[in-house]
């Protein structure tokens, strides 16, 4: 049985949108006046800071559940995204975590990214995972969580580990993913669709464009909350006008090895400003 000690809405506009998304934030375990006001604080500026980066949600009402587990070392140890209806952010706070070390954790942003696509099937989990993990790293990026160099450094070390895992985790990318978690393959699934949308962003450079927009007017004119791979890739060559996403995603689905990503396709996501400020245009 679920117990709601404390309810609090947070409700706010979302320019670009004829329908708000109204905000619910559920606490499922007690937490007292003052950490309520943290969290509360902590979701709001995480909403905010996707919302500057990726614009407006497709969804009318989201609901974000928190729990305060005791025996964690973590400061947010858990998140998913359940897809309703209601639409549920689902977070695990560590329930003595220091507000400052969850403020700097990246769990919120990376579930947040996922709302922003939709629900795939389990052979193309690297995509949905590799969207979520570079859009996570780009929101904080931009909010200032991360700097640049820390922002390179975290994806070339992710890419790292995608690599180590693929010599484990052996055969076509969409099998893998379909069986990401009985084989625990986590570290090639989502990497490996980091590096998707790496090649995909250093492609679109060339075009003057920019991944971020490409998914701000996907939610405007297409979002659908369950599509499959070749309805979305297809959605999103449709925005660009060019065919860069289904090029990449007809290669990358099949491949055996880790997707080679060098240091200056890395770099150049920054140093372009590829997607700083890209839903807002600062």
């Amino acid at each position: 049985m679920r117990i709601y000690v404390a309810i609090i809405v947070l409700a706010f506009l979302t320019p670009g949108t004829s329908a708000d998304t109204h905000w619910q934030l559920n606490f499922e375990s007690y937490a007292s006046d003052e950490r309520q006001q943290q969290l509360q604080a902590w979701v709001n500026t995480a909403v905010d800071n996707t919302h500057n980066q990726l614009g407006a949600l497709h969804y009318k009402h989201v609901d974000v559940s928190i729990s305060q587990p005791v025996f964690t070392t973590e400061a947010v140890p858990w998140g998913e995204i359940k897809r309703g209806p209601p639409v549920q952010v689902v977070l695990e706070i560590g329930r003595f975590a220091d507000i400052k070390r969850i403020r700097k954790d990246w769990t919120i942003y990376h579930e947040l990214a996922h709302l922003y696509m939709p629900y795939l099937p389990a052979e193309d989990r690297w995509l949905s995972e590799g969207f979520a993990t570079l859009m996570q790293n780009y929101t904080m990026l931009h909010a200032g969580i991360y700097n640049r160099e820390q922002f390179e450094h975290r994806l070339q070390a992710g890419l790292t580990r995608g690599k180590a895992d693929t010599r484990i985790q052996q055969g076509p990318l969409s099998e893998v993913s379909a069986t990401m978690w009985q084989r625990q393959a986590y570290q090639r699934v989502y990497w490996s669709g980091v590096g998707y949308f790496i090649e995909v962003e250093n492609e679109l450079a060339r075009h003057k464009l920019r991944l971020s927009d490409i998914i701000v007017r996907y939610n405007h004119c297409c979002f659908r909350p369950r599509s499959s791979a070749k309805e979305f890739i297809s959605a999103l060559d449709g925005i660009a006008k060019t065919p860069v996403f289904s090029n990449l995603y007809s290669r990358y689905r099949l491949r055996r090895d880790f997707p080679t990503i060098n240091h200056a396709q890395i770099a150049r996501l920054t140093i372009s400003e590829v997607n700083l400020g890209a839903a807002t245009g600062q």
